[in-house]
């Protein structure tokens, strides 16, 4: 974890790249957990995250009489202002005055690898601290048409939806975070050719500024490459003799995003160490998920339409074994053998679907519209799936890849609606269990043996 203090102007500044791709729409929720003390309302803490698409909808609150749980959407102009707002203070919600009062300590930037408390996936988030530390209300919020909390602390938790809190005690009480888009970056595709290296650079539209540092070791001294990326690929010569090779992609801010070593050149690439930072490259990750071919945990689907029916039903069908097993991931625009489809090959109807479907030609945001609808059928079907599925698009020269990871589920078992058909993962398989073996896979998952019925 690294932690830097920066200027507040210098984040939103990260903010405008990312909403470039979205000119004008509403990027970013924002939620807030507001306090009446003393007659007063005031920030207690509140997250303003990227999404995965524009999202555009009224702002919802649960009122207490002790407590606000605020959401809404906004851009990043509307970003821009609402930190500019802070400065006074204070802001308005509607007709009520927040207290905000930033501290000497107004925070600062720090970068999150994976499985941290703040997200699931790595990267950036800016705090900024209130000079606030009352002690809270302890008594639940009770409100007829809103969820029931024992405390503000509770409530908190759920609503900022961050794995690990700690209450009375957590750092981040008195804060407002901001999280930036994270940086999907990642070198692949390495291979050498005589004394040539080859190599390509999965590269985030919304972090442009990204550079490949090179060292080699020659003649028993260090030499220093800097090579251009032309198309998302770069291309090194070294002379004959040439040991270990070592290739760093740096962003802005001199972090280091990927790195490779290679132990002897001369001698041939062969398996050469790839160090995982924390900011996994999609490419990479649909590289090994190919090589390794399908199986337990692995799936690879041409594309798939919502409206087509058969092919849906094998993607429930796959998303229930996973959740029922140990989980797995999908890839949407792989074939079985698995070759490179994309959601946008013209022979399994891309064309067709998203000009007539869509209105509009295949680009990151139609992407965005196909994942909902794909998340948004599985959401409607799938029964009992308590834990959040996700999904992101690989780019890879321009052939789009949907990777759909699904989590084990915790509430097995997960099964399609009006259906009595329980799926489990063997091999590379959907499995559909007998009846005779619905009793014992229920009770080994700790349901009651009552819930046999539903089947």
């Amino acid at each position: 974890m690294n932690r830097e203090t920066i200027e507040i102007n210098e984040a939103l500044n990260r903010l405008d790249k990312y909403s470039e791709l979205y000119q004008g729409k509403r990027l970013y929720r924002r939620r807030m957990v507001l306090v009446l003390i003393e007659e007063k309302w005031v920030f207690l803490v509140g997250a303003i995250t990227p999404l995965e698409s524009p999202k555009n909808g009224e702002a919802t609150a649960h009122y207490y009489g002790n407590a606000i749980l605020r959401e809404d959407y906004l851009d990043t102009n509307e970003v821009r202002c609402f930190y500019e707002e802070l400065g006074q203070r204070f802001f308005m919600l509607e007709d009520k005055k927040v207290i905000f009062e930033l501290s000497s300590n107004q925070g600062g930037y720090t970068h999150y690898f994976r499985n941290n408390n703040y997200m699931k996936r790595s990267g950036d988030v800016y705090e900024t601290n209130v000079n606030n530390r009352n002690i809270l209300p302890s008594e639940p919020l009770i409100n007829s048409d809103s969820p029931f909390f024992p405390d503000v602390y509770e409530a908190a938790a759920y609503w900022l939806d961050i794995s690990v809190y700690n209450r009375s005690s957590d750092s981040r009480n008195w804060s407002l975070m901001l999280i930036l888009p994270e940086c999907r970056a990642g070198l692949f595709d390495v291979r050498k050719f005589g004394e040539e290296l080859s190599l390509k650079v999965e590269q985030d539209p919304s972090h442009p500024e990204l550079v490949i540092k090179c060292i080699y070791w020659s003649g028993g001294k260090i030499h220093h490459l800097e090579p251009t990326i032309i198309g998302g690929a770069c291309s090194l010569n070294f002379p004959s003799g040439t040991g270990r090779v070592e290739l760093a992609l740096i962003r802005e801010r001199n972090e280091l995003i990927d790195l490779i070593r290679i132990e002897n050149f001369e001698a041939g690439i062969g398996e050469f160490d790839h160090v995982n930072l924390g900011h996994a490259s999609l490419s990479r990750k649909v590289g090994e998920a190919r090589m390794l071919g399908e199986g337990p945990r692995l799936e690879f689907k041409p594309f798939i339409s919502p409206k087509d029916a058969y092919k849906y039903t094998e993607l429930l069908e796959t998303v229930a074994a996973f959740s029922n097993s140990a989980g797995g991931s999908a890839y949407i625009g792989i074939r079985d053998d698995g070759a490179l489809s994309g959601i946008n090959d013209p022979s399994e109807g891309e064309s067709r679907f998203f000009g007539s479907y869509y209105k509009c030609s295949l680009d990151k945001e139609s992407c965005c519209k196909y994942s909902d609808d794909i998340k948004r059928l599985i959401n409607d079907k799938l029964v009992n799936h308590a834990e959040e599925i996700t999904y992101e698009f690989a780019n890879i020269a321009e052939v789009y890849i949907l990777i759909i990871d699904v989590p084990e589920s915790t509430n097995k078992p997960v099964h399609i609606k009006d259906q009595r058909d329980i799926f489990v993962r063997r091999g590379a398989n959907n499995i559909r269990l007998y009846p005779h073996e619905y009793g014992s896979y229920i009770c080994d998952h700790g349901r009651p043996a009552s819930e046999l019925s539903m089947f």
